[in-house]
């Protein structure tokens, strides 16, 4: 477990700069004992690529606070993300493969071990991504 506390992501920012990025919300809709999700809306260049699109993912993931799960939306400008709609550049889904929070599992997944959480990007066009939440 030792490995997992010192760390705890499955990259490091120790040798990449990250692109430019404001976070115009982060809401918190579901917590409670052992499921903690975020959803994050980002401003980025709207000519983001996907590797941009992965560096500010990893970014915002590793400054949430303790977490199982967050979906990240992109967008290229301020009032784009103002929009009921989902993402105008780029969705991620960083989580577990495959969860059912009515178990209140304390095990898998455990806010912060982030062993079981994986990322998946849809880019504009792109199915998008994340996988089936059960009686969420």
């Amino acid at each position: 477990m030792l490995f997992f506390t010192l760390f705890p992501y499955p990259w490091s920012l120790k040798f990449h700069s990250t692109p430019k990025f404001e976070i115009t919300s982060t809401e918190n809709p579901v917590t409670d004992e052992y499921i903690v999700t975020y959803w994050v809306k980002v401003i980025v260049d709207p000519h983001s690529t996907r590797e941009d699109v992965k560096k500010v993912n990893e970014k915002i993931i590793e400054k949430l606070p303790r977490h199982n799960m967050a979906i990240i939306c992109f967008f290229g400008s301020t009032p784009e993300s103002l929009t009921t709609q989902g993402f105008t550049i780029a969705r991620t889904y960083w989580g577990p493969n495959t969860w059912d929070p009515a178990t209140k599992s304390a095990v898998d997944p455990v806010a912060g071990v982030y062993v079981y959480n994986f990322m998946e990007i849809a880019m504009k066009g792109e199915p998008l991504p994340g996988k089936k939440v059960e009686n969420y």
